[in-house]
Formats: structure tokens, sequence, C-alpha cells
């Protein structure tokens, strides 16, 4: 990788390689989980001691990348503001997939630190909040093929701890309609702040963050796509205060 990018398109080249690598990590240590209809949180994946150096590796690549890019953004040529909403883009893929591979507990670590990552969440949204208002009236599809917006924002909706940043997101999801591949904005919104709640009325009046420990896991959804009665179950486990013991919960969805 260079230590200077000459054109976003080299930064975006270098940026989808990086996380392609790092995804096919991820993907390698998670054989073993069920992967249709199902949620596979971070608290449930974790990084074999025999693989914390090829993580940190992957981990790596992403902060040289960074290195690069603002190399560029500081001392290349004068952006439009198109090119400019291209880079904030930029930066919000590369901080979604450094999340994804920083955030995986050690073997030796029960729960995640997701906490440990508020600033991460609080940009993302920033980053979010000022792409759909810079787009907003100017687009002419609702439906794109690639990854923009709505998958950032669900992994704060879904990761972050703190209430407030999490239902930003939430609210961001809902209020800009889109669908970006296979993710639908508005629905992921409904599906996560239905669990957001279940682990707040779980963990009561804790504060303004969620504990690790006290997350929902092992979410299934059982989506009827039945024109006549559109809605998806959702069902998870949440800790009680006895260890070891864990309560089901079931809701659902329907739009």
């Amino acid at each position: 990788m260079p230590s200077y990018f000459h054109s976003l398109q080299e930064a975006r080249s270098w940026l989808t390689l990086i996380c392609v690598r790092l995804n096919h990590f991820l993907y390698s240590i998670t054989l073993d989980h069920p992967s249709v209809d199902y949620f596979l949180p971070d608290t449930m994946v974790c990084v074999p001691a025999e693989l914390e150096e090829e993580r940190e590796k992957y981990v790596n690549e992403h902060i040289r990348w960074k290195e690069a890019f603002d190399s560029f953004v500081a001392c290349g040529p004068a952006l439009s503001d198109r090119e400019l909403l291209g880079v904030r883009q930029l930066e919000l893929h590369y901080l979604t997939s450094l999340f994804s591979g920083a955030v995986a507990r050690r073997s030796d670590e029960p729960w995640p630190k997701t906490r440990s990552f508020m600033a991460t969440f609080t940009r993302m949204v920033d980053i979010s909040r000022s792409i759909l208002e810079a787009s907003k009236g100017k687009e002419r599809y609702l439906f794109v093929f690639g990854m923009q917006i709505v998958c950032p924002l669900t992994v704060v909706a879904w990761r972050c701890p703190g209430k407030r940043i999490r239902r930003e997101a939430i609210d961001l999801l809902r209020s800009y309609p889109r669908r970006e591949g296979l993710l639908t904005g508005f629905i992921n919104a409904e599906l996560i702040e239905k669990l957001m709640l279940a682990e707040e009325r779980n963990c009561g009046a804790m504060g303004e963050y969620i504990p690790d420990e006290m997350r929902c896991i092992g979410v299934s959804l059982n989506v009827n796509t039945a024109e006549a009665d559109r809605r998806t179950l959702i069902q998870c486990r949440l800790p009680t205060k006895i260890p070891g013991v864990w309560v089901t919960t079931n809701d659902e969805v329907c739009w």
C-alpha cells in the first residue's frame, strides 16, 4: 500500500481490498455459527489466540490506509463538493470496517469492549448525518446496489452501548428511507429498536450505557413476506442477574 494516494479512486480501491481481506478473516473464525435468519453479535465472536497476530495485521492495514488517505486529503488537489462527499463516504466505510475487526474479543476476554469505541460510533453518526443532509432532495433513486449509509448506521444502532447515539442512528435510518443492496433502512431501524428496548427494559435504570454483559445474543429473525401479512418475528436471549441464567424474549415488526 502506498504512503500517499494520488486520487480518490486509488484510495477507494485500496480500501475495498483491505476491507475484503478483513471480512474474509472474520468469516473464517465464525464458520461454525448459523448464518440464516440470524444476527451474529460480536459477543459470540472471539479471535483464537493463535490468530491474534493475523487480526492485528488486518487492523494495522486499515490504520496505514487512514494515514495515506489523510495525507491525500490534506496535501492533494482541491476537491469539488461531490468529491468531498466521497471523502466522507470513504471515511465512514473505513470506520465501519475497522470497528468490525477491532471489536472482536480475544479468546481470554468474556465480552467485547464496545464502550471503548464511543468516539468511533459518534463520528460514524456525524458523517452519516452530513452525507444525508447534503444529499437530501438531490437523489433520484432510493435504491442503490452498493453500501453507503444503511450498513454503517445499522452497525452503530446494533452495537453501540450508548443510548443517545443508538437512538440518533435509528432516527437517521428511519428519517431517510433508503435501500442499499439487501438492506432497507427503515426496516433495520424497526428491528433494532425492538432489541434496544428489550435490552433497556432488562437493564432497568443503569445509566446511559448498556453493559456488554447485558446485551442480547442469539437473535433469530423469522421473516414472513406474504403480501397480506408482512411481518418479522424476533427472538433473542437476554441475561438475568443470576449468572449463567438467560431468558428468551419475543417481539415482532410489521411493515
